[in-house]
């Protein structure tokens, strides 16, 4: 084509040349030379039209099909061919876009994250920067193609594309490899913070799917390696990524990290994958610790408490694993594992004197579905709202107070109850107290451990007390070890106690008896 344009200009301008001289040297009249002029431009038009304009035409054409069929909106809006640079440049943009990214989703494509995984790795040979590689695959996704049909595959995959981009740095690469494989290359700058953005992608990939009217619910298989610690080069790199995704779709894991060592450097990431498989590999278990009545000496309802089934196989005490649990966004499937597991033992118990107090964490409370989630537990174990109560840290509510104001009051038209737990411990107002939908509010046990002998610690729990009452809500006293403790806060006018005097925390097979002991005692009128 370079070839023939070249060609054409030479000879257009031989041509025009020549016409000039043979006009001066033959004609004098003004008319035969307009004639002869008219004669060669047809010629030229012609000739320009067969060897020029044509082949761009059918150049715009094509490019313009092509564009048609492939490009990344799906718009099939006929277009006027237009020959003009600029439209031509736009075909060409789109075609060059056709080339490097998936069509479906927008994403990069293999060869391209390959490409820029190459140079990067490459790069930080010279600068000693990390990096950690994910792939992604959807469980089960053939299935889901075959019983719903592809058109809710494809707009499945679109809104993962989405839902990656929106939660990773303009930094960060992602690719769509072909069906439902998809891959990540991030900065990794410290493998604890990796592994909350690794966890953080996790849960936002794993949340309902909302497509032509109805919610689907998949499962998000993640291989994950770092490097340099788990290869320096692309193929090395890839395959233990890859090897990480295998183990965890053959041990039904949901995030694997390759070969995962307990050093200083792979700390968080360890911890995180010991947190999942101890929620799917069921290593937690509930127990429930009675809040007594001070006045009726009836159990008024057991909180549950998180604990390991084994605590001495584990390196973590729970308390740890819960704190870490809310700094790496581990805390929400762990919530509701725990809320799960208390409307379960309340329908199986079936008492509905029984009621089961859960503590929420402040990640919890940002989530807006959570009324939702807990009336959908509620009707799908058939317990009443009252039966569930909610405990939240006091310093926890007031960090963002209009935002979970409106969120505990649609728990509470649920017909569950709220307690601030840890009153004291947090910059408590008054004005938000008063405002709080709450029923109870229990006083941090670091007031009352030393009740019997610490006389600032009696004008605390006592104003608060009485501060409570004046607002109509209930208090609970927890960390009560001894019988002097307790006469003290029943002389307070305390309303309900918690602690190792009226009861250890029970195993969930031991409620049952727990409630018959108890009604036989008010029967024969023991306190």
């Amino acid at each position: 084509m370079k070839i023939k344009l070249q060609l054409f200009s030479l000879v257009l301008f031989v041509s025009f040349a020549l016409a000039a001289v043979v006009l001066s040297l033959l004609f004098d009249n003004i008319l035969l030379q307009g004639l002869f002029l008219l004669i060669i431009a047809v010629i030229m038009h012609l000739l320009m039209s067969s060897q020029f304009i044509a082949p761009l035409q059918s150049l715009a054409e094509k490019m313009r099909k092509s564009v048609a069929t492939n490009r990344l909106d799906n718009q099939q809006k006929p277009e006027r061919i237009d020959t003009g640079l600029e439209q031509l440049y736009q075909y060409f943009v789109y075609l060059q876009n056709m080339v490097t990214h998936d069509r479906l989703t927008g994403l990069y494509n293999r060869f391209i994250f390959y490409e820029r995984t190459r140079q990067s790795l490459n790069e930080s040979k010279r600068s000693g920067r990390m990096y950690v590689l994910i792939l992604l695959n959807i469980d089960k996704f053939r299935q889901l193609n075959t019983s719903k049909g592809h058109y809710i595959g494809d707009s499945i995959l679109k809104q993962i594309a989405k839902r990656m981009l929106s939660g990773l740095r303009e930094s960060d690469t992602v690719a769509r490899f072909e069906k439902d494989n998809f891959a990540i290359l991030m900065e990794n700058q410290d493998n604890e913070q990796m592994g909350v953005l690794v966890n953080k992608i996790f849960n936002s990939l794993s949340r309902p799917y909302f497509t032509h009217g109805g919610k689907i619910n998949i499962s998000i298989r993640m291989g994950v390696a770092t490097s340099p610690h788990h290869g320096t080069e692309l193929d090395m790199l890839y395959r233990h990524a890859d090897l990480a995704l295998t183990r965890a779709k053959r041990n039904k894991q949901t995030i694997e990290f390759y070969e995962i060592h307990h050093s200083q450097d792979n700390t968080g990431l360890s911890r995180i994958q010991i947190l999942r498989k101890a929620l799917e590999q069921d290593e937690f278990k509930l127990v429930f610790q009675p809040v007594m009545d001070m006045k009726q000496y009836d159990t008024n309802y057991l909180e549950a408490l998180l604990r390991w089934k084994e605590p001495t196989e584990h390196d973590f005490s729970i308390e740890q694993t819960i704190s870490f649990a809310e700094k790496n966004q581990m805390i929400l499937p762990l919530t509701e594992w725990v809320i799960q597991q208390a409307c379960q033992l309340l329908n199986k118990l079936n008492n509905s004197d029984l009621k089961i107090g859960i503590n929420l964490s402040m990640i919890d409370l940002h989530e807006r579905d959570l009324p939702k989630r807990l009336q959908a537990y509620l009707h799908q174990y058939d317990i009443q709202g009252d039966q569930l109560k909610i405990e939240i840290t006091e310093g926890l509510i007031m960090e963002d107070p209009d935002h979970v104001l409106p969120i505990l009051g649609d728990i509470v038209a649920l017909g569950v109850s709220l307690s601030i737990d840890d009153f004291g411990t947090g910059q408590a107002s008054l004005t938000y107290l008063k405002n709080l939908p709450v029923e109870k509010i229990k006083i941090d046990q670091s007031f009352v451990k030393d009740l019997a002998h610490n006389s600032d610690d009696q004008l605390i729990v006592e104003s608060t007390i009485k501060l409570a009452h004046s607002l109509g809500i209930k208090v609970v006293a927890e960390g009560v070890e001894d019988a002097q403790t307790y006469q003290i806060l029943s002389n307070l006018d305390c309303d309900f106690a918690q602690g190792y005097y009226l009861s250890r925390p029970l195993e969930s097979d031991k409620i049952e008896q727990w409630y018959i002991n108890h009604k036989l005692n008010e029967a024969i009128g023991v306190s």
